[in-house]
């Protein structure tokens, strides 16, 4: 278990918001990419104290980490970031024209 500080991008006002969090990780990828590798691991949740106290892992929600696998600077991280919260902020606009199909992105952190 690992004390850590989650990095949250808000696209509507350009900022970044952060907050401890608890979290358990594999220490072996599950998969590869061709730039990233993915790990799984479990995030405490911010909103159920009773997790913190209990420190429950059964019922925390499952995520996949993603990791550069060639040395890249911190900043391409939140990069990353800022686009999927971009992409995800412009998704929402298009489904409020009721398309024919909706389309969806994954809410990212660092």
């Amino acid at each position: 278990t690992e004390l850590c500080i989650r990095h949250d991008y808000n696209p509507e006002s350009g900022t970044w918001t952060a907050m401890e969090t608890l979290i358990k990780m594999q220490d072996v990828p599950f998969a590869h990419g061709a730039m990233r590798e993915c790990f799984r691991f479990k995030k405490m949740s911010q909103f159920s104290a009773s997790y913190f106290f209990k420190q429950d892992w059964r019922h925390c929600a499952n995520y996949v980490g993603k990791r550069y696998m060639n040395p890249v600077p911190a900043q391409a991280y939140m990069d990353d970031v800022m686009m999927q919260m971009e992409s995800k902020r412009w998704s929402e606009r298009f489904n409020a024209l009721h398309p024919p199909k909706e389309v969806d992105f994954l809410q990212a952190f660092v």
